[in-house]
């Protein structure tokens, strides 16, 4: 879902910066009425739900009314649950969840725009101090959906808005994409490639590379590469290029930090965006310090591995083998109590053969 969003609580009129078209049609018309609101504009529609600017009738405050879209009632009723546990300043708020006359949302409304705003505003790039100060917020508060198992799955710069007050926090947290770990089993497999493909991560549109393991944190960071790509060049990220070809003044740091980011085999990038956060930091000291730092080694070692992230890929390669291997083994178990030697030599070339796969993958 795309929304622009002044913040909950607000008793003057309400000033939205920025324009996002809402095309097709809405759940309910502007000047509905939601218990004690009255819907006032859309502000923005996806495919689950729509968001309307709305004010409360007897204490005049604004909010933002998140109401599902035909046969999403269940769905969005799940995941407000879940979503209740993020508190977090840089996480757009569920203030409340009401079930009458319909299953409907009250959202903290932020009137500051959101991030394709401000691209817009810096067509050749956003500044680098900017970058940071954006940047630094969207990864706290992924690093707490993190931590307690939810992935945004539709991070992109229209999710990312600005309160009244210049604070950036992410909005639409999981809601687009059930990406919840305590919904997966009431949610469909269709679920598993939703997102905005332009910055979606290559395991997230393509589930079979996930090869039965789950999609994690590490998809929300290969987006947030490519967000901040976006930021520092002012371009679409369909395409990667080095930053020194189009903005050469900006730190080469950025651009050792974005291509790790967005790394095709999610084992390459950082296992946690609070390791993104260090690489961050490292940044800023830079560039506050106004001198060029040393030569940190290749890209791929800009975020060293941990034995924990090496033994979790050599988990799931042993679990690709054991897979791989029930056939052979079935085989060659035949071919031993039977005496049918072509079914013991078959089996055991054929556990081998997957050995080598595994190990050459």
């Amino acid at each position: 879902m795309e929304f622009s969003g002044g913040t909950l609580g607000s008793r003057k009129p309400a000033r939205v910066r920025g324009k996002l078209p809402v095309s097709g049609p809405l759940p309910l018309p502007l000047g509905s009425q939601l218990g004690p609101w009255q819907l006032e504009a859309a502000v923005g529609k996806g495919g689950q739900a729509a968001v309307y600017l709305a004010r409360h009738r007897k204490i005049d405050r604004v909010a933002a009314i998140k109401v599902p879209l035909d046969g999403r009632d269940e769905r969005l009723v799940r995941e407000a649950r879940a979503l209740g546990k993020l508190r977090h300043p840089a996480i757009v708020q569920v203030e409340d969840l009401i079930q009458e006359p319909r299953p409907y949302l009250v959202m903290e409304f932020l009137a500051g725009g959101n991030l394709a705003d401000l691209v817009r505003q810096h067509r050749n790039g956003v500044p680098e101090e900017q970058v940071l100060e954006v940047a630094e917020a969207v990864l706290r508060a992924l690093d707490c959906a993190h931590r307690k198992g939810i992935v945004h799955r539709d991070l992109k710069p229209e999710n990312v808005l600005r309160d009244a007050q210049g604070a950036w926090k992410v909005g639409d947290f999981g809601l687009s994409g059930g990406a919840v770990s305590e919904l997966a089993n009431s949610l469909s497999s269709a679920d598993g490639g939703v997102g905005t493909p332009l910055y979606v991560a290559p395991e997230q549109a393509r589930p079979e590379l996930l090869q039965g393991s789950k999609l994690d944190g590490r998809a929300d960071l290969f987006s947030y590469g490519k967000l901040l790509y976006h930021m520092l060049t002012g371009q679409s990220p369909s395409t990667i290029r080095p930053l020194a070809q189009i903005r050469p003044r900006l730190h080469w740091l950025w651009e050792r930090l974005i291509f790790g980011l967005v790394e095709e085999d999610r084992y390459k990038r950082p296992a946690t965006a609070d390791r993104v956060l260090d690489a961050l930091g490292t940044i800023r000291r830079e560039l506050n310090q106004g001198r060029v730092s040393v030569e940190l080694g290749p890209t791929r070692h800009f975020f060293p591995r941990r034995k924990s992230d090496e033994g979790s890929r050599e988990g799931e390669r042993f679990r690709r083998w054991l897979r791989l291997c029930i056939v052979p083994a079935v085989l060659f178990v035949i071919g031993a109590a039977t005496g049918w030697r072509a079914f013991t030599a078959i089996g055991g070339l054929l556990i081998i053969a997957s050995g080598i796969y595994i190990a050459w993958d």
